[in-house]
């Protein structure tokens, strides 16, 4: 077994699905489709751990092509109490624990219209923010036209 620690995670171990290498810089591991542990990894956290530690809820918010920024918003929570949590040095509340693995259930599942709120959240963090309105006055009345 491989301890699979490119994960982020302390106790992720791969039974098969990687190769073991030796280039000359030293030993490394190609595993398969890298795709499909980190489904399972994330799965297994959100529906067998107890509790979520700040590694895991990294793990998650990475998975799902999240930043910090956005995710705090989605949960309800500032920033700093997201980047709290993901360190260690608070534990998160049940309530957004709750939600976060739910997100990432029906992200992970692709069941339902969650997964298509956190595909475009994602995409709207890769897009260019939003510099604001400028209005103008009409014939018709106060428009707004985007800058």
């Amino acid at each position: 077994m491989h301890r699979y620690t490119a994960c982020g995670l302390r106790k992720a171990w791969l039974r098969n699905g990687y190769v073991l290498r030796e280039p000359p810089y030293g030993p490394a591991v190609a595993v398969h489709d890298v795709a499909g542990p980190h489904r399972a990894i994330g799965l297994c956290l959100v529906d067998r751990k107890p509790r979520l530690s700040g590694s895991a809820i990294r793990f998650l918010r990475v998975e799902m092509d999240l930043s910090q920024a956005r995710l705090a918003r989605l949960l309800g929570v500032s920033e700093v109490r997201l980047r709290a949590w993901e360190s260690g040095r608070q534990h998160i509340t049940r309530p957004p624990e709750r939600l976060l693995q739910g997100l990432y259930r029906e992200h992970a599942r692709g069941e339902g219209t969650v997964r298509q709120l956190v595909e475009r959240l994602a995409r709207l963090e890769h897009e260019e923010r939003w510099t604001g309105m400028e209005l103008e006055e009409t014939r018709r009345g106060w428009e707004a036209r985007t800058a």
